[in-house]
C-alpha cells in the first residue's frame, strides 16, 4: 500500500539515511498506484541523491499527469546523448515521447524518435511514437509507421504487439486520407 510505505519513507530520520536507492523506490511506489504529485514532491525534495532512474520515475510521472512545464524542467537536465546503456536511453527516449506527444509537443517527440538509432528501436518506442501521432491528429504519420515497421531495426524486424495494432487500428477509424 503506497500509504503504509511513504509513512514509513518519511519515518527515516531527517533525510539523514534517504539515499538513491530509498528515493527511488518510494517513487516507483507512488508511481505505480497512481500518486503522481507525491512522486514528483519527493523527487524535488531530494535533489542531493537523484540518478537517471529518478530522473526517469519523474518523468513518467510527468507525462502521465501531462505537465509538460515540469517534464521539460527535468529533461533540461538530462542528456540524452550521454547516456550509454542503451536500454535506459530507450526508456527515457519512450517516456519523453508519451510526455511530449501529451503536451501536443510533436516537433520534439519526432526529435526524440529520430535521435534513436534504427538498429535500436524497439516496440515499446515505436508503440509510443504512433499513440504520439495518434492522439495530434497524425494519423497518416502514425499509419506510415506502422507500416514500415520492417525497415526498422534492419534486419531484427520489429514484430508490433497488440499496442500497436490498437493504435493503428484507432488511427485508420480516425484517418480522412490515406
Amino acid at each position: 500500500e503506497a500509504e503504509t510505505a511513504l509513512n514509513i519513507f518519511q519515518s527515516i530520520a531527517n533525510g539523514n539515511n534517504k539515499d538513491t536507492v530509498s528515493v527511488n523506490a518510494i517513487m516507483t511506489v507512488l508511481n505505480d498506484n497512481g500518486w503522481l504529485k507525491q512522486s514528483l514532491q519527493i523527487y524535488a525534495q531530494h535533489t542531493a541523491v537523484l540518478n537517471h532512474t529518478s530522473h526517469l520515475l519523474a518523468l513518467q510521472a510527468c507525462a502521465n499527469l501531462n505537465d509538460l512545464e515540469c517534464g521539460q524542467r527535468i529533461h533540461s537536465q538530462i542528456e540524452l546523448d550521454q547516456i550509454e546503456d542503451m536500454t535506459l536511453k530507450l526508456k527515457f527516449a519512450t517516456t519523453l515521447i508519451d510526455l511530449y506527444g501529451n503536451g501536443l509537443e510533436m516537433e520534439s517527440a519526432q526529435r526524440i524518435y529520430d535521435s534513436i538509432p534504427d538498429e535500436h528501436k524497439d516496440v515499446m518506442l515505436l508503440s509510443s511514437m504512433m499513440d504520439a501521432w495518434y492522439k495530434n491528429q497524425g494519423n497518416k504519420e502514425c499509419l506510415a509507421l506502422f507500416a514500415n515497421l520492417s525497415h526498422i531495426n534492419g534486419n531484427a524486424q520489429i514484430r508490433p504487439d497488440t499496442v500497436c495494432y490498437a493504435i493503428a487500428i484507432k488511427a485508420c477509424t480516425q484517418a480522412t486520407a490515406y
